[in-house]
């Protein structure tokens, strides 16, 4: 059946804000905030991290994640980088079910593997982009 009524639909919208603070060479924090709007309505997410490169090849990350009604989510990563590969773990419930098991519904996690180009293979920072 054919009709002349008009028809409208809207995307959702997604704003990102987020901010980091290098504690040492090693240790760095960050945050983001994040929401999502969808037909008028904000669906916020807060999240946290810690994040720990003992050396050039390793770094871990751990992070914690305020979704809507749900405040238990634990997030845990860990990336090996290799010469121009990076290898890269990441979860966002798999602490959480440890934690909170009577919590636990779903478990989310990525993995996979970057081709590196561009950087200084002696691991200083001088092609590190810098604000003046």
């Amino acid at each position: 059946k054919t009709t002349q009524n008009k028809y409208t639909s809207y995307l959702s919208s997604r704003v990102y804000i987020g901010a980091a603070y290098e504690l040492s060479e090693k240790v760095r924090f960050g945050g983001v905030f994040r929401t999502r709007i969808h037909n008028y309505k904000f669906y916020n997410q807060f999240t946290v991290s810690a994040n720990y490169q003992p050396f050039n090849m390793l770094s871990g990350s751990l992070s914690y994640s305020i979704m809507g009604n749900n405040y238990m989510n634990l997030g845990l990563g860990l990336s090996v980088r290799g010469g121009p590969f990076n290898i890269y773990f990441i979860t966002d419930q798999a602490p959480s079910s440890y934690f909170w098991p009577q919590e636990f519904s779903s478990l989310n996690f990525r993995f996979g593997f970057n081709l590196v180009f561009g950087c200084d293979p002696s691991g200083s920072k001088k092609d590190r982009p810098l604000i003046d």
